[in-house]
């Protein structure tokens, strides 16, 4: 029996969230709705879904703000904007804020349900192989368990997003070399495209923070190139 999957979807649009968690549950898909932008976080916190869908229009806290406050809480969950807003600067700016995807309204429920898909496939890839020694990383006063997406310094342990951990996980298997963003985009997203190269930058930053405190590890941008990650 494969294995369901769970998804938080809020929007305040009743009519078109029921018709979605209709049609992803025949997926085979557990959907929980959610229609108060005020209930996301603590329902997010509960840590039990593996992706959020999040409208941007809504009453009260729009999809922006309340994936600025999924940053500042480390809530470590992917998720996707559902829009009417087709405006290029509106997507930028979700995928500035670490959106995994963004689709507009009206969209076809088999291309969200396919959007769904490969985002899982993406985020869960790391979940594997949990026992073999190669996804364990001695970075000095660090220490990464690619397997389950650990960070520890000095006894410490971060949980990373999914995300993180799959390009920390590509920088530790090439450490001091120099990775395309090419090469990093179509490993991560399985794409070279701009917008997906406004995610990479985000990742990057937060990864960057992670270090800060660990002389011995660098992400040096080469510019017009890609990323070296050393460690020394």
């Amino acid at each position: 029996m494969s294995e369901i999957r769970k998804i938080l979807y809020i929007d305040d649009n009743l009519e078109l969230s029921e018709l979605v968690r209709e049609y992803l549950s025949d997926k085979g898909m557990e959907v929980t709705l959610l229609h108060n932008s005020d209930h996301l976080i603590p329902e997010l916190q509960k840590g039990t879904y593996e992706l959020c869908l999040m409208d941007v229009m809504m009453p009260g806290k729009d999809g922006f703000e309340l994936a600025e406050e999924m940053n500042v809480l480390s809530i470590q969950i992917p998720f996707l904007f559902l829009t009417g807003q087709t405006k290029k600067e509106d997507r930028i700016r979700g995928l500035k804020l670490g959106a995994q995807d963004y689709i507009s309204k009206p969209f076809s429920l088999e291309e969200l349900h396919l959007r769904i898909l490969n985002i899982l496939g993406r985020t869960t890839g790391t979940q594997n192989s949990r026992s073999t020694p190669a996804y364990r990383f001695d970075l000095g006063e660090h220490s990464f368990k690619a397997d389950y997406g650990e960070l520890i310094f000095r006894g410490e342990t971060v949980k990373l997003s999914s995300t993180e951990s799959k390009l920390l996980h590509y920088f530790c298997q090439h450490q001091n070399e120099l990775i395309t963003r090419s090469d990093i985009l179509k490993h991560i997203w399985g794409e070279d495209d701009y917008y997906k190269g406004l995610s990479l930058n985000v990742y990057i930053t937060r990864l960057r923070k992670q270090f800060r405190e660990n002389p011995r590890i660098q992400i040096l941008n080469e510019h017009g190139t890609g990323y070296k990650f050393m460690f020394e």
